[in-house]
């Protein structure tokens, strides 16, 4: 961690790296998001930037705005490592939030809004950010997080908020820090198999050169105008953001609720030439369109590698008339690992695509011996992106990257033209609607219910999400609960989408006789019912 900014050797108003380290200054000082902030501001001066229903700014405005903020920052005390917490949807002050981050040095630990207020409570305790902003839309869920922290709402009217009055306020004449591109920048917190959250630690220099490899994949320029729904606290849209923001391209976000028939409306209104989409939206789409055309001029969007029908792919390039950018990538790896095409999913249906150019890859046994082509193991990357470490945990950072090499949890084989094929899911995930439910946290949230004696908590297929969360309970005698009952009674202690959709009473859970591991294959060949739902 790096010292104090107000007692750094050298320090001046000089934002390049290089003139206050000339004799140091590795060859890749540049390569800051701060540093590509104020390239941009320069080069793209009065091409729009960010755009939100109700703010918007240029390349120039981003570049000074973010200056003045950085210096907010440091006055209210924040210092190189410290965290800011964002509990902010999309928009454009979570975008200014990120990048004032990077030019203060501070760490931006971004909140995912759906998460219940006690696990909001558990992560802003253990990242202790000096730190926390809000969007007024939020500003409910912000009061019910029980941790004292100051707290800096962002309204909806620009014209009369609390971060505003930050900015204005800030002393132009303060200097900022220099950049290190080795500065952590990103505390994005996943789930574990314990049911408490691990936060990433992403550092600048990862990040710039994943934007980098992302943006080749998309082919995004200058003249791209990228529509943008997904959640930026994931860094899945936060990586398709910074690729598109790294091509100096105009990026609309969309608002926090968002239909089929919204995201059409939006695309088309705004000549988006490149879309975000959470994929559960699509099918709707497509019926919609087919229904219905639209003018849409677009040529790029997302879709999950390996995680549709091939066919469903090439309906919505058709649908569309564009292209598809398919792609595999978790939190610890710092965003996207592989991408590919719709005609390479076509040709290989299970294939999640081929590792980007900046990562290196292997597949390993669980001796950690390298395996030959087609053999099933662990798949492990190594590259500038992963993660530093997990915040506050070096047990579970030396396990998961001692060696320099991330250890991903997720079981592949690859073949010998370098596809990726997932051959299971990270042991026990559940990737529901673009959100990762691990069932340990369900089950623990079950096993507090007084009527509930035994359960195991796994994923079924769902025709809206991708998976669903299902739920195999024991009863204790004499108690009564039913589905609905028991997912409301899981909601009020974990995030809405957690929930389990269905929960099947059983007798007994079934487990290996010798090592009492439950058998959840046998769980999940079970039938699913009607009467097990638990939304009727």
């Amino acid at each position: 961690m790096h010292g104090d900014a107000a007692a750094a050797p050298g320090l001046t108003g000089e934002p390049d790296f290089m003139s206050n380290h000339p004799q140091s200054a590795p060859p890749w000082h540049n390569l800051s998001i701060a540093a590509l902030v104020r390239r941009l501001g320069a080069s793209h001066a009065a091409r729009p930037a960010l755009i939100d229903a109700h703010r918007a700014v240029d390349y120039r405005q981003l570049d000074r705005r973010t200056d003045q903020l950085a210096r907010a920052l440091i006055a209210t005390g924040v210092r190189p490592g410290d965290r800011i917490a964002l509990l902010t949807t999309n928009g454009v002050p979570m975008l200014e939030l990120y990048l004032a981050a990077a030019k203060a040095r501070a760490i931006a630990l971004a909140l995912n809004w759906r998460l219940a207020p006690l696990e909001l409570a558990y992560i802003v305790d253990n990242a202790a950010p000096r730190l926390l902003f809000f969007s007024e839309d939020l500003s409910d869920l912000a009061a019910r997080i029980p941790v004292a922290i100051e707290r800096v709402a962002i309204a909806t009217d620009p014209a009369d908020c609390d971060f505003e009055r930050l900015l204005r306020d800030a002393d132009d004449g303060l200097a900022l820090p220099p950049v290190d591109p080795l500065d952590a920048w990103l505390m994005l917190y996943t789930s574990g198999t314990t049911g408490r959250p691990k936060g990433c630690v992403l550092n600048q220099l990862g990040q710039f050169v994943g934007a980098q490899s992302l943006r080749s994949a998309w082919q995004a320029g200058p003249e791209e105008r990228l529509g943008l729904s997904l959640p930026l606290f994931h860094v899945g849209g936060l990586g398709i953001l910074l690729a598109h923001l790294l091509a100096g391209a105009t990026i609309r976000l969309a608002p926090r609720n968002f239909s089929a028939d919204d995201a059409l409306e939006f695309l088309a209104r705004h000549r988006c030439t490149a879309a975000t989409v959470a994929p559960q939206l699509y099918e709707a789409m497509k019926a919609q369109l087919l229904a219905t055309p639209m003018p849409l001029q677009l040529r790029h969007f997302s879709m999950g590698g390996g995680m549709h029908d091939p066919r469903f792919v090439e309906e919505m390039e058709r649908v569309f008339a564009a292209r598809a950018v398919l792609g595999y990538g978790q939190t610890e790896a710092g965003g996207f690992i592989a991408t590919l095409t719709a005609a390479e999913q076509l040709q290989r249906p299970r294939a999640c695509g081929r590792v980007l150019p900046h990562l290196d890859f292997r597949i390993v046994d669980e001796a950690g011996r390298v395996l030959a082509v087609d053999a099933i193991g662990e798949l492990c990357v190594r590259g500038a992106s992963t993660m530093t470490h997990y915040w506050g945990l070096d047990e579970a950072t030396a396990d998961t990257v001692g060696d320099g090499w991330l250890r991903t949890g997720d079981m592949f084989r690859v073949d010998d033209e370098g596809y990726l094929y997932m051959v299971d899911r990270r042991k026990e995930l559940i990737k529901s609607g673009g959100e990762n439910v691990y069932p340990r946290e369900v089950e623990v949230a079950l096993l507090e219910h007084p009527a509930i004696v035994d359960c195991s908590v796994f994923g079924v297929p769902h025709e809206h999400w991708g998976e669903a969360v299902k739920a195999a309970v024991v009863l204790r005698p004499g108690h009564a609960a039913t589905p609905a009952q028991l997912a409301d009674w899981c909601r009020q202690r974990i995030a809405g989408y957690k929930r389990p959709r269905f929960v099947e009473f059983l007798e007994r859970i079934p487990r290996a006789e010798d090592s009492g591991k439950v058998l959840k294959q046998a769980l999940q060949q079970r039938p699913l019912l009607p009467e097990q739902a638990a939304d009727q």
